[in-house]
């Protein structure tokens, strides 16, 4: 009796796992069609969370129709940025770290002489990415750049990140530019100026159709154990200089956590799929023991997705 409730149980979940959508970039508008700046809660997946994200100037991208493989590629773009909860419990550590990260290099095509067409690109680096802080008031950066790698991919009260921060992500390509997800996305005109290396150019995009694999920690044993997540990553990129299409082109994909998450993952970040190498890593940045059930959790959605382990690439 209890493998059969074990089973129903896997299955239940199995069914909420697959029934993931990509992070929701719409925003609301007034009584007079004019947009308003929406927030929404952040997770990773199942459970509590101690994120909110909140979008700005979203712009939609396709009409909404089934594609040939029954896709709905109805779009959006926009500004992102991120606040940390205010609900900090007694005797607990707020802090935020990025639980994957990875280039998407999209499909290649080719032309006469062999050159990668569509935007592909094989030699696409990231040098660095990160957070900053972020005024929502007024629209602007409050801090430098917080490097993953100065910071040990762990984000708390050093780099100023308390209850109720704003912060917005960002990446460093391999030409030093900084795309930012606040970033106004640029403009074509800019493509040949030095002004485009000192501005946060940036766009963020929900067209990630993936499952991902993630390699977490067993607390207990402090082996690495490979997840499959169904939760999609958010896009982040410059592309052709802020324009939605540049989803269609190699660009980059996050996912954040806090300490808070429960489910909480302790991942390592020289583990993902990523350019950037971390010195002493924070793995494991939960105060005190790790939340019961993590692991539970993170076994059934392996369980769930198993069968989805193989990526289908899109666009």
């Amino acid at each position: 009796m209890k493998k059969l409730m074990t089973i129903l149980v896997v299955f239940a979940l199995c069914g909420v796992a697959m029934a993931y959508e990509p992070y929701n970039l719409k925003m609301e508008t007034d009584n007079w069609g004019r947009q308003q700046k929406t927030t929404y809660v952040y997770t990773n997946g199942e459970g509590t969370t101690g994120l909110t994200y909140t979008v700005e100037k979203s712009k939609t991208f396709g009409n909404g129709q089934p594609d040939a493989n029954g896709v709905n590629y109805q779009r959006y773009t926009g500004q992102v940025y991120f606040t940390t909860t205010t609900a900090v419990p007694e005797g607990k550590t707020l802090a935020v770290q990025f639980l994957g990260a990875e280039v998407e290099k999209g499909n290649a095509s080719y032309d006469w002489w062999g050159n990668p067409t569509n935007g592909y690109d094989p030699n696409y680096r990231v040098k660095d990415y990160g957070i900053y802080l972020y005024n929502p008031e007024t629209g602007e950066r409050t801090s430098d750049y917080l490097s993953v790698q100065n910071y040990s991919n762990y984000f708390g009260e050093e780099a100023g990140v308390k209850a109720g921060t704003s912060f917005g992500v960002y990446f460093v390509d391999k030409d030093g530019n900084y795309i930012a997800s606040t970033g106004d996305g640029g403009h074509w005109s800019k493509r040949y100026s030095d002004v485009f290396k000192n501005e946060e150019n940036g766009i963020v995009g929900n067209f990630d159709d993936n499952n991902h694999t993630l390699t977490v920690y067993n607390p207990e044993t402090g082996k690495k154990e490979e997840k499959v997540t169904d939760k999609h990553f958010l896009c982040l990129s410059a592309g052709e200089y802020g324009y939605y299409s540049s989803f269609n082109q190699t660009h980059w994909e996050f996912m954040l956590q806090t300490t808070l998450d429960n489910p909480y993952f302790p991942v390592n970040p020289n583990d993902f799929n990523d350019d950037v190498h971390v010195d002493d890593p924070v793995v494991d940045g939960v105060t005190g023991q790790p939340l019961p059930g993590t692991l539970a959790t993170l076994l059934i959605g392996g369980l769930c997705a198993g069968s989805l382990r193989k990526r289908n690439k899109k666009h």
